[in-house]
């Protein structure tokens, strides 16, 4: 549908809308790339999962590529999730593991302790 097809009524609402969102997008504070990219916090102000260099960045092209490598490098836990909580998924800087429920599975460490603070394993 084009702008000849809509009634006045709805081209205004359109326009209003649009107007709306580009006042909007004016008063958006200036954000520091790194700040975004920061890791989150875990519980007890530990960061969640491994954290990433500039370096690793760098040597890997991007953060999720890092974290899958720096993962790839830790300890690995044998860890299984009960049956009555059901497949968990627990997700590091982007990177995700899919966690089958009943059956014994090797994690990386990172990934074990956010399974216990969550009080899953």
């Amino acid at each position: 549908m084009n702008a000849k097809d809509l009634d006045p009524a709805e081209a205004a609402a359109q326009a209003a809308v649009a107007q709306s969102a580009a006042a909007a997008a004016d008063r958006l504070p200036e954000v520091d790339p790194s700040e975004v990219m920061a890791p989150a916090e875990g519980p007890l102000g530990q960061p969640a999962g491994p954290s990433l260099t500039a370096e690793d960045q760098k040597k890997y092209g991007n953060r999720l590529t890092a974290t899958y490598m720096r993962l790839r490098k830790e300890k690995k836990v044998r860890i299984r999730i009960p049956v009555q909580h059901g497949d968990e998924v627990v997700i590091i800087n982007g990177a995700r593991f899919n966690i089958k429920c009943g059956e014994p599975v090797e994690v990386p460490e990172s990934v074990a302790q956010i399974l216990e603070q969550s009080e899953i394993i």
